[in-house]
């Protein structure tokens, strides 16, 4: 079995994000991917992937492409912002309940 590592880089110079694909066999082999030449396809014919990787091996190429600063498109909102919408909310609700001078509810 082959440990796959396939992971992002973000390249500021070509404004492009990078892949690399490591694998290392049980033996400790290692081997790494090379440019992935693009053919016509048979329309008859069903497509096969480049590679397979695990749900771990995915969480680290999303893990680097978030690093790379990539998010996701629709992804609603993240830990971070609804965290800080959270404390906002908290804020105004205090300033509002000072100036009309009503006790917070415990």
């Amino acid at each position: 079995m082959r440990i796959t590592r396939l992971v992002a880089d973000r390249n500021l110079l070509g404004n492009t994000i990078d892949l690399y694909l490591f694998q290392r066999s049980e033996s400790g082999d290692h081997f790494s991917g090379r440019p992935i030449e693009v053919g016509p396809q048979d329309p008859n014919v069903a497509a096969f992937p480049i590679t397979r990787i695990s749900r771990n091996e995915a969480q680290e190429l999303l893990d680097s492409l978030w690093h790379c600063g990539l998010r996701p498109t629709d992804a609603g909102e993240s830990t971070g912002e609804l965290a800080a919408t959270k404390k906002h909310l908290e804020d105004i609700r205090n300033i509002a309940f000072f100036k009309l001078e009503i006790p917070l509810p415990k």
